[in-house]
């Protein structure tokens, strides 16, 4: 089938879903999901355009990736299944899975994953994976229709885990932000139906056609935004609803002791920040930035705010107990000196600051409220301005000088390009480097493993003693499902969702 045929094809299978969705009794046999976030008019199904955790289970269930990368950052094939490189690890060629189709009928092959990918490095496309894969990628060449090769500039042997970000959901040759938006289309497991923005909940239909037999799907499901933490709970244990992919803290804890409910635990789990921009006042003063580091006391932020899911930082996107940390102990607090640096910048009585927060991703104010107290031991008075979560990532994020954010824990390659590289998409704390990004571009071309793990260090050790980015805490990921549901893994990585193989009696 040429590509040429792809719409008309489209609508004689949309049509044919639309007609078995209609006739089944919805209510009862719909999975029904929960997003704590939701982007409301402004929210996408484009795949390369989607930021919130709304658009991401979105794009993840409907756009499927050539890889899925595990909790240990090992990728596993999904729409690729099986890679080589060559001799210098400056070519990696896939071999892409056969008789995979896209919900509109239409074949996926080659051409689908050189579009992707070169879309994304398209400028006029504005994906925030474009920074992360221009570090390294060249070139994407198609060898035949199942066979792609991709190219870069020097040795890089972490290439099949690094070209796996949230924007990499494939999509077919031609899709522009337009069509994608008007017709969702990819080879996930559900199609994405009647998609509008704005829409008060998202309804997804079986894939019939999927590629994976041996996956039970549901024959529909519900994407339902709920954005309060105790509606979120209630829902769950009155059966409402039979998954919440990322519970807040306080419901996790509380949710151990109910035998009604099913918990799945990420350690690891989503960088939790506060971020300051570095050249603006009064955080343009290394003085203040070191001072307001000093005052966090950090396994005790992880053991009150995140109820003992997680695990302490030190100011930068890798965790220390990972074997490529430039450290392996916690900073600890020091209240005597925060002090001395505040008043040294110039506050002898004391440094006022606001920090903007929001119930954005769950325990981000409980860990923003830790803050506002431990900081007083240094001199500093914080005042917390609580913003609506519906509304903080469009009006309060990247806008204001001090907030708070969360990342999911990625790879170091792509956690230091997603925000902190010159070029970022996402510059949240105006680090602009040069140094810090000559070592995580060089890290991707070093082919040495212990090499490669010391420039990476050097760019830890820059961003963390020099940056505006606090990291007090990496935030377990906690799944909750009804006692009737299995199947969902929690992921280490906040921002991956995969939803095959959930089940719920009944339902699937």
């Amino acid at each position: 089938m040429t590509k040429k045929l792809t719409a008309y094809v489209g609508v004689f299978f949309l049509l044919t879903n639309l007609f078995t969705f209609s006739s089944a009794n919805a209510g009862d046999k719909c999975l029904k999901i929960v997003a704590h976030e939701w982007m409301g008019e402004k929210t996408v199904a484009d795949p390369a355009r989607q930021f919130a955790m709304d658009e991401t289970f979105r794009t993840f269930t409907t756009n499927e990736g050539l890889m899925r990368v595990d909790n240990s950052f090992n990728p596993q094939p999904l729409l690729a299944e099986s890679w080589e490189q060559n001799s210098d690890a400056t070519e990696w060629t896939f071999h892409l899975r056969k008789g995979v189709k896209f919900h509109d009928g239409s074949d996926f092959d080659a051409e689908d994953v050189v579009w992707t990918y070169k879309r994304i490095l398209d400028p006029e496309t504005l994906s925030g994976s474009k920074a992360i894969l221009e570090v390294f990628l060249k070139d994407i060449v198609a060898i035949d229709s199942h066979t792609v090769k991709f190219i870069s500039d020097s040795p890089t042997v972490e290439m099949p885990l690094m070209l796996k970000t949230k924007h990499t959901g494939i999509v077919p040759s031609g899709s522009t932000h337009e069509s994608l938006m008007a017709n969702p289309i990819g080879t996930g497991p559900y199609q994405l139906i009647d998609f509008k923005p704005g829409n008060s909940s998202d309804m997804f239909i079986r894939n019939d056609n999927y590629w994976d037999k041996s996956k039970s799907l549901a024959e529909c499901l519900e994407l339902i935004p709920i954005l309060d933490p105790a509606a979120r709970v209630a829902a769950l244990t009155s059966g409402q609803v039979d998954l919440i992919p990322v519970i807040d803290p306080a419901s996790g804890f509380g949710l151990k002791f109910d035998s009604s409910v099913n918990l799945d635990i990420a350690p690891g789990g989503t960088v939790m920040t506060m971020s300051m921009w570095k050249d603006t006042a009064p955080y343009d003063d290394i003085r203040v930035r070191q001072a307001l580091k000093l005052v966090v006391d950090r396994q005790m932020l992880v053991d009150t705010a995140f109820f003992g899911f997680g695990e302490p930082g030190n100011d930068n996107p890798v965790a220390p107990s990972q074997s490529y940390a430039y450290r392996s102990d916690v900073k600890q607090q020091d209240c005597e000196k925060a002090k001395s640096l505040i008043a040294e910048a110039g506050y002898p009585d004391g440094l006022n600051i606001d920090l903007n927060t929001a119930e954005a991703f769950p325990g981000m104010v409980a860990g923003a409220e830790a803050y506002a107290q431990m900081a007083a031991c240094g001199n500093i008075n914080v005042n917390l301005i609580k913003h609506p979560s519906d509304t903080y990532w469009d009006v309060v994020w990247l806008k204001e000088p001090f907030l708070t954010s969360s990342w999911g824990f990625r790879p170091p390659g792509e956690a230091f390009g997603i925000a902190y590289i010159s070029d970022a998409k996402y510059p949240e704390t105006h680090f602009y480097n040069t140094e810090f990004d000559a070592y995580v571009k060089e890290a991707a071309g070093t082919v040495d493993k212990t090499e490669r793990e010391n420039l990476y260090k050097k760019a830890q050790e820059l961003l963390s003693e020099d940056g505006g980015v606090i990291v007090p805490g990496f935030l377990a990921t906690v799944a909750a499902m009804r006692g009737e549901c299995t199947g969902y893994t929690a992921e280490a990585n906040v921002v991956n969702f995969y939803i095959s193989d959930f089940r719920c009696e009944g339902k699937n």
